[in-house]
């Protein structure tokens, strides 16, 4: 997701105690991020290249073109800026190669569109496009449609600077007849029926105010910034203001919120203390407005004391894994992060246990790789047996032997069979993940990556069953930092 401060800059889940859950911070690149997959195994950006992609599977990629702004939640298409005929426009990588989104029939100087949101699926996006020199109007893009512009309210321009995951709800800006911005939602789910509404509306504001820069699935929750300060806003509960993060003296001082969790719980954006910095900033119901940076470190993730982190871009629908970017005080130079900050209960987590021929349960002993082990574990009535464990990221059952559920399928499998063995007399086996010999050092075997990069890893074992086909264990899942 990508909002408005990108104009500038270019010149917890709640709990009622810091200590409730152990936060992570792991810079990851350099550059700045914009936008990533729900489960943050993709991530889209920009640097001195230009665009880049980056995954679990395939870690750093360079894309060329001028930026990149969303990843579908595959990470198989990025939408970003590039240049076709002399022109800035709006584009699609997908297969390897850049398409131009193109342009509503305007330009002004030398844009004609600007990327600012992809959908889920990658198959919506949407941004600015300039209906003439003076005028830019909200887009939306899908292979069907082609780039059209969205109807407004508002006799200006508008903007379109955020989708929700499902494609169906767009939010922006409408400008009103005095020019000032007017935070909008479109609903396109039945496009080309559009409807539009202005939220910030009240008795004292009538004709609205603000702007919009993301919003939860179904834009049930909506966030963005208002009077020099973010903001959510839900149907039922109306508009909260952060206000000024602490340390303000007001004047041009400026905050922005940019995401949103799906429960409207977590709010991530950016405070701007005029003219320097910019400081990224998390919002929750209990603890209010706060720098994220210092909310981190009390939370346990001393890393981060290293890095100024300076906007927060994204969040993951269940509020648990935030993406940014800083910079690094060691070298001066911009990186960008994704840091956790809980989630009620990702580390542990059983799936693949409705088979009841799926015997054996399988532990992790942490998520947390910062004490340099962290062990898998089997428990089954099936001693003595061959075994070893997998990992994946996929999570689509098959059943590969005809006996019990393999839940892993969907993306590349991984196997420790380096880490083979015989599971005990009593029904037990276990492998330290960090420091396996199929992939030290908390590599992915086959899969490539760490396993200690903030995404959701699932493992079940395999083992034989004598003479009757081998089987699989349940499954267990967790957020590993």
């Amino acid at each position: 997701m990508k909002n408005s401060i990108r104009l500038v800059f270019a010149l917890a889940l709640t709990c009622t105690s810091a200590t409730a859950f152990q936060a992570t911070f792991n810079p990851l690149g350099g550059g700045q991020a914009w936008g990533m997959g729900t489960d943050g195994s993709a991530v889209a950006g920009v640097d001195s290249q230009g665009a880049f992609l980056w995954t679990v599977a395939g870690g750093y990629q360079a894309l060329g073109a001028t930026g990149g702004v969303g990843v579908s939640d595959d990470g198989t298409t990025l939408l970003g800026d590039m240049i076709s005929g002399g022109q800035s426009v709006a584009g699609i990588w997908k297969n390897g190669s850049w398409t131009s989104l193109g342009g509503i029939g305007g330009s002004s100087g030398g844009s004609t569109s600007t990327a600012y949101g992809l959908s889920g699926s990658g198959n919506a996006a949407v941004g600015l496009a300039w209906v003439n020199a003076g005028q830019a109007a909200a887009f939306y893009w899908t292979p069907v449609t082609g780039m059209v512009a969205l109807p407004q309210l508002g006799p200006n321009s508008s903007r379109a600077s955020g989708i929700s995951r499902d494609g169906n709800f767009v939010g922006g800006f409408d400008e009103a007849s005095n020019g000032s911005r007017r935070a909008a939602v479109w609903d396109v789910t039945n496009y080309p029926t559009v409807t539009e509404q202005l939220i910030l509306v009240s008795t004292s504001n009538p004709s609205g105010a603000g702007e919009v820069n993301g919003m939860s699935a179904g834009a049930q929750y909506v966030v963005g910034s208002e009077n020099q300060a973010g903001f959510v806003w839900d149907a039922v509960g109306g508009t909260t203001n952060f206000g000024p993060l602490s340390g303000s003296s007001g004047g041009f001082d400026a905050g922005w919120a940019s995401a949103v969790s799906d429960d409207g719980q977590v709010v991530v954006g950016g405070f701007r203390f005029f003219p320097f910095p910019f400081v990224a900033t998390i919002w929750t119901p209990t603890g209010g407005l706060q720098d994220l940076k210092v909310y981190l470190q009390a939370a346990g993730a001393s890393s981060v004391a290293g890095y100024e982190l300076h906007n927060a871009t994204s969040i993951s629908p269940d509020g648990s894994l935030i993406l940014g970017y800083g910079r690094d005080l060691s070298n001066n130079q911009s990186i960008w992060w994704q840091a956790t900050i809980g989630g009620g209960g990702n580390c542990g987590i059983v799936f693949c246990d409705t088979d009841p021929n799926n015997v054996g349960d399988v532990s992790l002993s942490t998520c947390d790789c910062s004490g340099g082990s962290i062990t898998l574990s089997l428990s089954t009535s099936f001693t003595g047996q061959f075994t070893y464990p997998l990992v994946g990221l996929g999570t689509m059952a098959v059943s590969p032997t005809g006996v019990s559920e393999l839940c892993l399928a969907g993306s590349t499998i991984g196997r420790y069979t380096k880490d083979a063995g015989a599971i005990s007399g009593s029904g037990t086996f276990s492998v330290d993940l960090l420091n396996a010999a199929s992939a030290p050092g908390g590599g992915v075997p086959a899969i490539g990556g760490a396993l200690c990069n903030g995404n959701t890893w699932r493992f079940q074992y395999w083992h034989r069953a004598g003479m009757n086909p081998s089987r699989f264990s349940k499954g267990i899942a967790g957020m590993i930092n």
